[in-house]
């Protein structure tokens, strides 16, 4: 019979045997595109005898199976939960509080893709990981009363990257992918369908605008206006800021001819497995027609408790029709 298993280290540590003891559960969730990844670790506590960990403390987890576990992560504490007979201690991947929510507006030495998200990694403290594809490739929206944050997250998505944050790296690169940010070889992770307990593919329509409106924000004058494409109803509205005119329309281009708007959406769980992970790429194998091929792995949760589950949401980037 597989056996979950796991080993915590606290402010480097590893976790006295009074906890281990007293284990509930454990609940772990990593996402690309977003700031911080998660864990929530339940103990038993009826004697109420356990120590409370320090806010701010480093937690980090290993999981597995049959004693082989593999590092999922570092965290830091931020909230602890007490209840009759329970604790429950909860730590996010990323300082949420951070500089890089803060609203800014900037100029950037460099226009270049990669230099700017090695600079924006730079001023908040963190590794800038970003692959060599995006060298070159110049910036054409403007930083104008945002967070880096959210900036960042607009040119990934206007460049069809991942934007992830990570043990202090800020990881920028693109989707689907043959080599990571070290021109190494991505070790892709392959799923045939007897392997799940439970999977469901959602397919989302294309969405049809028929006019598209941007703002354009000139960093020297700090003058605004408006630029749009299109007439009558529905109108999307892109979000943030744009540095000419030009460079606005262009977008407003791509969106009306309909880029981008096919979803699909995969949700399996499988036996646990921690080497599924987040920005990950998995083959699916004989599932069925429209559903096999190469999928982007957008989240995971890993769930322990008398059993170890791990569920992940899918996302397809391509342009297969069904």
């Amino acid at each position: 019979m597989v056996r979950p298993s796991f080993s915590i280290k606290i402010d480097d540590k590893d976790l006295e045997s009074q906890f281990l003891k007293k284990m509930g559960s454990i609940s772990v969730v990593d996402e690309i595109d977003s700031i911080s990844d998660s864990v929530h670790i339940n103990f038993i506590d009826n004697e109420k005898n356990l120590a409370i960990p320090k806010s701010g403390v480093k937690l980090q987890l290993s999981i597995g199976i049959d004693e082989k576990n593999v590092n999922i992560g570092t965290y830091v504490i931020d909230e602890v939960v007490l209840s009759p007979g329970d604790m429950s201690v909860s730590g996010k991947g990323f300082d949420t509080h951070a500089n890089i929510k803060k609203i800014r507006s900037r100029n950037y030495p460099d226009d270049d893709l990669y230099n700017c998200i090695k600079y924006l990694a730079h001023e908040n403290g963190l590794n800038g990981i970003i692959s060599e594809k995006f060298r070159g490739i110049k910036i054409n929206i403007a930083h104008h009363a945002e967070s880096d944050m959210h900036f960042i997250t607009r040119l990934g998505k206007k460049h069809d990257a991942i934007f992830k944050i990570q043990d202090k790296n800020l990881m920028f690169s693109e989707k689907i992918r043959n080599k990571n940010s070290r021109n190494e070889n991505i070790d892709t992770l392959n799923l045939s369908e007897n392997e799940a307990i439970s999977w469901n593919l959602q397919l989302s329509g294309r969405s049809i605008y028929r006019n598209v409106e941007a703002q354009v924000f000139n960093l020297d004058t700090g003058e605004k206006s408006k630029v749009s494409l299109g007439e009558g109803a529905p109108v999307l509205r892109l979000p943030g800021h744009y540095r000419t005119s030009e460079e606005a329309l262009s977008d407003c281009k791509g969106f009306l001819r309909g880029e981008g708007y096919e979803n699909k959406n995969i949700s399996l769980e499988l036996p646990g497995n921690p080497e599924v992970k987040a920005g990950r790429q998995i083959n699916l194998k004989n599932f069925r027609n429209g559903i096999d091929g190469v999928w982007l792995i957008k989240k995971v949760s890993h769930e322990i408790n008398t059993h170890y589950t791990t569920r992940m949401d899918l996302i397809k980037y391509n342009n297969e029709v069904y």
